[in-house]
């Protein structure tokens, strides 16, 4: 049985940089922690599908070369950036150029300067 939280046949196009036209099978935006809980239903059905998973971030070193996926495309919209002290815990939706912006004005200018302008996300 499909999970009630897949959307099928959902057209992905713009979730790619280079905007070629394509469609998923099988779809699903993870935003919170109760979505993430739920991917052991998505897993389940793939597996005993037979179907393959594709996580997808931002899309931005990504070509779609297929019209349909016959698959599950999990896009990972999970975000959130929490300063504590000397630690910082980011979810890994978080866009790295943003995150990287974040992190030079907090003067932490020695490692992130270098990720300033790389496209993606963390995860």
């Amino acid at each position: 049985m499909i999970p009630l939280t897949l959307t099928l046949d959902k057209d992905i196009t713009f979730f790619s940089s280079f905007r070629t036209p394509a469609k998923a099978r099988y779809y699903f935006e993870i935003h919170t922690e109760s979505d993430v809980r739920g991917l052991i239903e998505i897993y389940q059905f793939a597996k005993t599908s037979n179907l393959p998973i594709v996580y997808l971030g931002s899309g931005t070193n990504l070509l779609f070369a297929f019209d349909i996926f016959e698959g599950i495309i999990l896009r990972n919209l999970l975000k959130g950036i929490v300063f504590e002290e000397n630690t910082v815990t980011v979810r890994s939706g978080e866009l790295v150029t943003p995150l990287s912006l974040k992190l030079w004005k907090k003067n932490e200018k020695s490692l992130f300067a270098k990720w300033i302008g790389l496209p993606g996300t963390i995860g």
